[in-house]
């Protein structure tokens, strides 16, 4: 009786039940995307509101995606390693949880926030208050804060936009450049 069971492994293990229903919610939520019923870009939000609600760790969640990828891989005939196929460096594989955090960050500044995914995060903040006024443009670990007023960055607004910023970047170190008393003209 010296064996200890570990509850944690048979909680984060995904089931075939699991893989089956996780799947059925997938589909369910393309088929919405193509009806124009989701926006493609709430499936990240609505992916982690059923994992909440079917009380779904991190770890299953990672789980459930893995068997996924063996199963449509075998259907498939295919092994992604074999043909030399990196989804990392093809930039597609899904990292849920900075999916989310982002997310998170445009929802919270979504009023003032104005966002360009093209080719690299970049988005531009737009700084207005009693203290601050101004624009604060976001590329991957470099912002710009722009004013024709002098920048005060004692700004509690402007210090939690980066404090916030730099949580998607995953405490990465920012390079701040204070453009202030800039003046604009018309050519």
């Amino acid at each position: 009786m010296s064996d200890i069971i570990d509850f944690n492994s048979f909680k984060n293990n995904a089931t075939e039940k699991d893989i089956e229903k996780f799947e059925q919610y997938m589909q369910n939520v393309f088929y919405g995307v193509m009806e124009g019923k989701i926006n493609i870009n709430e499936a990240p939000e609505k992916i982690k509101e059923w994992l909440q609600n079917n009380n779904i760790s991190e770890e299953k969640f990672k789980a459930i995606q893995e068997k996924l990828m063996e199963r449509y891989s075998d259907e498939l005939g295919l092994d992604l390693n074999q043909l030399g196929i990196d989804l990392k460096q093809l930039g597609l594989e899904f990292d849920i949880n900075e999916t989310m955090e982002i997310n998170t960050f445009q929802e919270k500044y979504k009023s003032k926030l104005y966002v360009n995914q093209i080719d690299e995060y970049f988005a531009t903040y737009k700084l207005n208050n009693n203290i601050n006024e101004g624009k604060v443009i976001l590329s991957k670990d470099e912002v710009t804060i722009v004013s024709q007023k002098k920048v005060n960055i004692d700004d509690k607004e402007l210090n939690e936009l980066l404090c916030d910023y730099k949580k998607i970047l995953k405490g990465e170190k920012l390079n701040i450049t204070v453009a202030d008393n800039c003046f604009v003209y018309k050519y």
